[in-house]
């Protein structure tokens, strides 16, 4: 018979969220499905003169201006032709949508919360505000992106207002 008083012995399990991963260079990031709208094929872009260096111009989806940003620039990678790999990641935030261009799209991953550690000090010169956390998966290390940093520009509001 078991005791009714026993506690059990087991840790709960963490909790997962599932994240969408793509590639930037040699390098893999992740972004909360959640925060996703679509992913769309890499289609050319109307430029707004004055705007961030970052931001490749606007885009009509449905009816909507949408500015979009090449996250390349945007974390200080160089830049690279586009090929048939390439994506913009429509990304969703409240009531604001931002395209981001990415070098390709890979899996959307389950990441329990406690695989994600902190991101570690990488040195004043490096900005780490993007980053949430790391997680390692399987041997390699993704990068966890946080959303209102990346969206939440003001370069990407200008772009937005003088289309």
């Amino acid at each position: 018979m078991s005791d009714p008083d026993s506690v059990p012995t087991t840790a709960p399990a963490s909790e997962t969220s599932q994240y969408l991963t793509f590639a930037l260079k040699d390098v893999t990031y992740a972004l909360p499905v959640e925060a996703v709208k679509e992913i769309r094929g890499y289609t050319d872009v109307t430029p707004v003169p004055g705007a961030a260096d970052y931001v490749l111009g606007v885009m009509n989806l449905r009816g909507q201006v949408i500015p979009v940003m090449d996250l390349r620039a945007r974390f200080g990678i160089e830049t690279k032709a586009r090929d048939r790999f390439t994506v913009i990641v429509l990304i969703q935030l409240a009531t604001r949508v931002v395209g981001a261009v990415v070098d390709a799209v890979a899996d959307v991953l389950d990441i329990a919360s406690d695989a994600i550690g902190p991101v570690p000090e990488l040195g004043e010169t490096i900005d780490q505000s993007y980053l949430a956390g790391m997680a390692t998966i399987d041997d390699d290390v993704v990068l966890t992106l946080c959303v209102d940093a990346i969206v939440g520009s003001e370069g990407l509001a200008d772009a937005a207002s003088a289309a």
